[in-house]
């Protein structure tokens, strides 16, 4: 009886993402799926197995040095993009532009100087219009989870579906009010993390 190790669909995704991440790429779980599929032809590989597979990788395995942000695809759809810290998720092939409201491109604030967290974001937690969402500082990062509770600093989301987050609360967070902010999903997707970025 001959015995025959067979790579499986796991160990060739983990392949790839050490490639990809080695690399310090911006990708979505779609782009090691079609990877996969291109160096196994025949092989069927779902691309919903892919998509679990590649978040319980970043998960376990390389959130310390890289963030995933859901963004919209010029596709037509959303995606997780997994892109190292510092590197703006916008820099994938498929990423719609975000719109700004401001017309200074150095800066994330808007002309009222309000920092707008969008709606791809805020699907992530599941916060829809009219929710409310706590706000905690904490060694510099403002973390946002969505509450019940309108004790405490809150926020609520505005029928537009976006957060806004005001001068007054910037600079009491941060001690004076920033002009770039990093903005991210913990790695358990419980909150959404800002930090200044200048």
């Amino acid at each position: 009886m001959t015995v025959v190790v067979t790579d499986t669909l796991l160990g060739k995704v983990q392949a790839i993402l050490v490639t990809l991440t080695g690399k310090n790429a911006v990708f979505t779980a779609y782009d090691v799926t079609k990877q996969v599929r291109i160096e196994n032809k025949g092989m069927d590989v779902p691309h919903l197995d892919v998509k679990e597979m590649v978040r319980e990788e970043w998960v376990s395995q390389f959130c310390d040095d890289y963030e995933s942000t859901l963004i919209e695809l010029t596709v037509g759809q959303h995606a997780f993009c997994y892109h190292p810290d510092g590197v703006s998720p916008y820099t994938h092939p498929l990423a719609v532009k975000p719109d700004t409201d401001s017309d200074n491109d150095d800066s994330d604030l808007t002309v009222e100087e309000r920092l707008n967290i969008g709606k791809a974001n805020l699907h992530i937690l599941d916060l829809k219009p009219g929710q409310l969402v706590n706000v905690v500082v904490d060694n510099g990062v403002m973390s946002l989870t969505k509450t019940t509770d309108p004790s405490g600093k809150v926020l609520v989301v505005n029928t537009d579906g976006r957060l806004r987050i005001g001068k007054k609360m910037l600079t009491e967070a941060f001690g004076q009010l920033h002009t770039k902010y990093d903005i991210a999903i913990s790695s358990d997707t419980s909150a959404i993390k800002v930090s200044p970025k200048d």
